[in-house]
């Protein structure tokens, strides 16, 4: 099943980040950020929160617009660090001087971003599921095979999964209180 999600999530979110290339990079493409509908055996994934999007054409050095100036030299590492890149890291830890030195890395840095943030989530996506089976075979209740990272509704699912990977008994597993 966890493969099948992974799957699922790729295949669908690949298209979407595509057709957005030409006009924005999202920078933050995590399980926060992807919002999941339909049923286990059909599901949908949409891509969400904008916020730290980057103009496509500003933002890499190379292009044939005047507006393609490499504003990555100076705008802030966006999103969450779990799912950023190395070269992230290096921008973060020694700045865009270094990762420019290195073409390996800048190109990375440039062109890279969401498709690195994307197979994170769909790993992400993929261990989850497993250890939701895993703890669904050990007498845990069969709904905890559904679990997955990203938000749905009340904002639940991150909790949960927090408490899963931490170790937690399925009884733990209820989410955030109402008020």
């Amino acid at each position: 099943q966890g493969c099948a999600l992974a799957r699922a999530l790729v295949l669908q979110l690949a298209p979407t980040l595509e057709q957005l290339a030409p006009l924005a990079w999202h920078r933050d493409i995590n399980s926060h950020n992807v919002l999941i509908g339909g049923s286990g055996s059909d599901p949908s994934f949409w891509l969400c929160d904008l916020g730290l999007a980057a103009d496509a054409q500003a933002w890499p050095t190379e292009g044939t617009t005047e507006r393609a100036r490499g504003a990555w030299k100076v705008t802030d590492i966006g999103g969450d660090c779990r799912y950023w890149p190395p070269s992230c890291w290096m921008v973060h830890c020694h700045g865009t001087e270094y990762v420019q030195a290195r073409e390996a890395f800048c190109q990375q840095y440039q062109w890279r971003l969401d498709v690195h943030g994307l197979g994170i989530t769909a790993i992400e996506v993929l261990c989850s599921t497993a250890l939701a089976a895993y703890a669904c075979e050990r007498g845990g209740d069969a709904a905890a095979g559904a679990v997955l990272c990203a938000h749905q509704r009340d904002d639940q699912v991150e909790t949960q999964v927090f408490r899963l990977l931490r170790g937690a008994h399925l009884a733990r597993l209820a989410g955030m209180r109402g008020r």
